[in-house]
């Protein structure tokens, strides 16, 4: 007896590697994702950098090609906070996702879904960033920041198409501090579109005060520099502290891990690191614009605050798996009113007694706000469909095949390519 539990709870395990954890039905694949922490300290609710080929995905027609069905869950199948960083359809996209907890020393597993035609955008960069802003608003958030100037009318903060501009006619400053002050260390980042004239700046600064550390630029090497801010103005400034780097747009990004270390990281890549700064407190704010005496413009797309380790978490993306149902079908272009053979593969799903199944097509578009109803089927298994599709079809080559069921109840198992209509023929 006992031999023959182990066989059977072996054979579920079996099961479980073979589909993968399935938390999302309607979902077509999921992948486990391992995280990796090789720091000797445990994080919480921490920003993982992931690198995927979603321009892959997109061309198997597995994903949608905004990403707008990309979703991350942990093992217990809580969905998880993220926000996608760089372009889809590429090689090499960049996703954040937040995740609860990674041990000391070791490595927990999260899940990636996509696959789902109908699903929309869920990322969200306040949920999953200490800080967020893409300035996606008509005017800056108040609620974020506070504007500090000296000569306000030589200071000018202007936002709009997801953009900041904060800049300077006259040597003055002009620097938003977030309201809110965040658990040292920490790292902020800045996608800059522009920065020109002198003292565009980003900065970290001790929680109500402007000493601390500040990445920047000015015309007099061109240069990148990094160095100690104290308090100026209405705000702060900073000497002058060269590094190699030519001045740039691109991505800005400033640490300050503890007292006399700062290190402030460059576009192409390239970092300096600062040996000497104040003592840093239990909470600092950050800031960026244009600093004391400074003429110049800061432009960004928008800027975040994330958790600091020294190592940052690596991930590793697994093999991916198959679930719900894939659909297939021949041929793949075909005339109005003949008939088209629909195949169906089950993977890890399954649909319990009364359950019913619709076989539905789009409209031309590849919509589903108005479907053709092609088969209803009450069973628990879908088996291959012989369908004579209607004669009043629109010529299109973006049809899509989907399936729904009710136990459980899912609205969207769509097929990966498309369904080409021929024209009718003249007769």
């Amino acid at each position: 007896m006992t031999k023959r539990l182990l066989v059977f709870f072996l054979l579920l395990s079996s099961i479980q590697l073979t589909y993968g954890i399935s938390c999302l039905t309607g979902w077509r694949y999921n992948r486990s994702i391992t995280v990796t922490n090789a720091n000797a300290s445990a994080y919480t609710n921490f920003q993982v950098k992931l690198v995927v080929n979603t321009q892959a995905l997109v061309t198997a027609g597995k994903m949608q090609a905004n990403g707008n069905d990309i979703r991350f869950t942990d093992g217990s199948c809580n969905n998880l906070n993220y926000w996608i960083d760089s372009n889809m359809n590429t090689t090499t996209t960049v996703i954040w996702v937040k995740v609860p907890s990674i041990p000391a020393s070791a490595s927990t597993t999260i899940y990636m879904y996509y696959g789902n035609y109908c699903a929309t955008a869920a990322q969200n960069g306040d949920s999953t960033f200490m800080l967020f802003d893409d300035f996606s608003a008509g005017t800056y958030n108040t609620g974020k920041w506070a504007a500090f100037q000296t000569t306000a009318g030589s200071a000018s903060v202007t936002q709009a198409t997801g953009r900041i501009a904060v800049s300077t006619t006259a040597a003055t400053d002009n620097i938003l501090r977030s309201i809110a002050g965040f658990a040292t260390p920490f790292i902020f980042d800045a996608k800059v579109t522009g920065n020109s004239g002198s003292s565009p700046s980003i900065a970290l600064l001790n929680n109500g005060t402007f000493a601390g550390v500040s990445m920047f630029t000015n015309t007099g090497s061109g240069n990148f520099n990094t160095n100690q801010a104290s308090a100026s103005g209405a705000s702060y400034t900073a000497a002058n502290n060269a590094s190699a780097t030519a001045r740039s747009n691109g991505f800005w990004s400033l640490s300050w891990p503890a007292t006399n270390s700062a290190t402030a990281t460059f576009p192409n890549g390239a970092s300096q690191t600062l040996l000497t700064t104040p003592a840093l407190s239990a909470t600092a704010q950050v800031a960026f614009g244009i600093f004391n005496a400074g003429t110049g413009a800061f432009r960004a797309d928008w800027v975040r605050v994330r958790r600091y380790a020294p190592l940052q978490p690596t991930t590793t993306l697994n093999t991916e798996n198959a679930q719900g149902i894939n659909i297939t079908f021949a041929p793949s272009a075909i005339c109005p009113g003949n008939s088209i053979t629909i195949n169906f593969t089950k993977n890890g799903t399954f649909f319990s007694a009364g359950n019913t199944f619709k076989i539905e097509l789009s409209d031309s578009a590849g919509n589903f706000g108005t479907v053709t109803l092609l088969r209803t089927i009450i069973d628990t298994v879908l088996t291959t469909q012989i369908i004579e599709l209607p004669k009043t079809l629109l010529p299109s080559s973006n049809y899509k095949i989907r399936v729904t069921s009710t136990n459980p109840a899912v609205t969207c198992y769509t097929s990966n390519l498309n369904l080409t209509i021929y024209p009718k023929p003249n007769v």
